[in-house]
């Protein structure tokens, strides 16, 4: 059986998580005060596109793939206008959901708020220095949370509620194990040709740790000797899909991936892969009325057929997914699940979040 070391949060881990979670209630806060016409879910929901959008392009600035950026805008008066001409900027050159228009460029608030959140992210943190994994790390607190009005019961949910909801963060060792009793098993026994149709889908990918743990295997493998170097075989940024059902999650997934590819040329990966909703349920709206009742579309189904529709030229994937024996020392074994647009959930092992296909 293997035995996984206990992480420690360094010093940096820490001292971000306490900065995101103090900037995240401020800005809400403020932003809640200055536009009282907008709910509390709409103002969490613009708090955290705003910061997911400076954190992103602290990233760029610290890896000198953009020049800086952000601080010289601290001189202009108008600093939202200056902000929204940034984040156009960057929608056009990385594309994506991240920079697509947003009420967080819509709301009224004072350049001080958003000053604070700069300075804190541009004097404090080297993220030259920082995984791009570092935002999963801090999933189950910053996310598992929902910022609301003081006294609000509904604003802090508690540990074992969040755990209810599926709401896990993977410590890194367990991620790579089981990626590479699964994944790695799987190009292990596939030619290169053979490889570069492979798969690989989370149905519950949460901020997306074993997809970016695969992105970096099957990056490896793209550049190894076994398929001749230079990237061929297997495209990464082709490979990787990934459902969940929290929204928020899904976007930490798609900043997660961005920013794993960013230098990698030629690999940036696809937001649109990473989507919302419930993949146990799918189903023709009669099949979920008569199996849910009317308030069926509130289990946030998930229709596989329209969401994961294969490419028009391409034949029908199939799924695997790892049962939980090879998290306990067994040889991985993957399992056949189904069709990748429309995977059964009736094989899948108890660590069913976890599933890979081969086409």
């Amino acid at each position: 059986m293997p035995v996984f070391p206990t992480h420690t949060p360094t010093r940096t881990e820490v001292e971000m998580l306490a900065d995101l979670g103090r900037w995240r209630r401020e800005l809400f806060r403020h932003l809640r005060l200055h536009n009282p016409a907008c709910s509390a879910a709409q103002i969490d929901d613009a708090v955290q596109r705003l910061l997911e959008r400076l954190v992103f392009i602290r990233i760029c600035e610290d890896r000198g793939i953009e020049k800086r950026r952000l601080l010289p805008l601290l001189r202009h008066e108008d600093l939202a206008a200056q902000l929204n001409a940034l984040f156009r900027e960057f929608e056009r050159v990385y594309g994506g959901q991240l920079f697509a228009p947003h009420l967080c460029e819509e709301l009224t608030g004072e350049a001080a708020a958003y000053e604070r959140v700069i300075e804190g992210l541009v004097g404090r943190y080297d993220f030259s220095a920082i995984d791009a994994d570092v935002l999963g790390m801090v999933y189950e607190q910053y996310l598992g949370r929902q910022v609301g009005e003081p006294g609000d019961r509904q604003a802090a949910e508690s540990h074992a509620k969040r755990k209810a909801r599926g709401i896990y963060y993977t410590p890194q060792p367990v991620v790579r194990y089981i990626v590479a009793q699964t994944v790695g098993h799987l190009l292990q026994e596939r030619t290169g040709e053979q490889t570069g149709q492979l798969k690989v889908l989370d149905m519950a990918c949460g901020s997306g740790s074993f997809l970016i743990e695969a992105f970096d295997v099957l990056d490896r493998y793209s550049l190894s000797p076994e398929v001749g170097g230079g990237g061929r075989g297997v495209r990464s940024a082709d490979a990787l899909y990934g459902v969940d059902l929290d929204p928020h999650a899904v976007e930490i997934a798609r900043l997660n991936l961005l920013l794993r590819a960013l230098d990698r040329p030629g690999r940036l990966s696809r937001p649109e892969a990473v989507r919302q909703g419930n993949s146990l349920i799918s189903g023709t709206p009669a099949e979920l009325e008569a199996a849910f009742g009317p308030g069926w579309r509130d289990k946030h189904p998930f229709n596989w057929e329209e969401e994961f529709r294969p490419g028009r030229s391409q034949k029908t994937c199939q799924v695997y997914g790892m049962s939980a024996k090879a998290a306990r020392g067994a040889k991985a074994t993957p399992t056949m699940l189904g069709p990748v647009w429309a995977p059964s959930t009736r094989d899948m092992g108890p660590t069913g979040s976890q599933v890979q296909s081969n086409c």
